[in-house]
């Protein structure tokens, strides 16, 4: 089986925790304590890339977007197979703040590749958005990074992102001997082709 680390970084009220919490429960709660330093979850999840499909069993690290934990944060980057940075649709300054901690992530992990995938939250809030669909899709393509827009609160896109992924990471990492997928695993996980 292979393990991923997935740290989940943006700045402070992105919606990071809601959207860990979303894909690992499946609840929504409209109100959260903000995370200190770092929350990190397990979850074994069904892949299928190249024909095939893969247990991948992922670890995600739910990290604090306050300035005074980024010093603490910064060393649950090292490490990371992939990087969710969030930012929230609503909020033009959470968009701005992406190149920061991109290169924090890049700077943790030196020369050892990370899939980066660029997440927009709250995309249920159309009529409050601040940051179009359009222009974070370029952003994302000019940059190398993969892009989704997610609604905790909805469950718009959220699996979807996560198997994403993980399927980056099975592609990148060139894993040719997996066992195959247990029949719990397949009970409690949707696929993503």
């Amino acid at each position: 089986m292979l393990y991923s680390k997935v740290i989940v970084v943006g700045s402070a009220s992105t919606g990071k925790t809601s959207l860990v919490q979303r894909f690992m429960t499946g609840r929504f709660l409209s109100v959260y304590m903000s995370t200190i330093g770092t929350d990190f979850f397990y979850r074994t999840i069904a892949v299928k890339e190249a024909g095939r499909v893969r247990d991948a069993r992922i670890s995600i690290w739910d990290t604090a977007g306050q300035e005074i934990f980024r010093s603490i944060t910064k060393a649950y980057f090292r490490g990371a197979a992939a990087a969710i940075v969030a930012y929230d649709t609503t909020d033009r300054e959470s968009f701005e703040g992406v190149s920061a901690w991109v290169e924090e992530i890049r700077q943790a992990n030196g020369e050892d590749p990370v899939v980066i995938m660029l997440v927009g939250t709250k995309c249920d809030k159309r009529e409050q958005r601040q940051v179009s669909k359009k222009e974070a899709q370029a952003y994302a393509r000019e940059n190398g990074f993969m892009f989704s827009e997610t609604s905790a609160k909805t469950a718009a896109n959220i699996d979807h992102t996560f198997y994403r992924v993980a399927k980056e990471v099975l592609k990148r990492e060139n894993v040719e001997e997996l066992p195959p997928v247990s029949e719990q695993t397949q009970k409690n996980c949707c696929f993503v082709t």
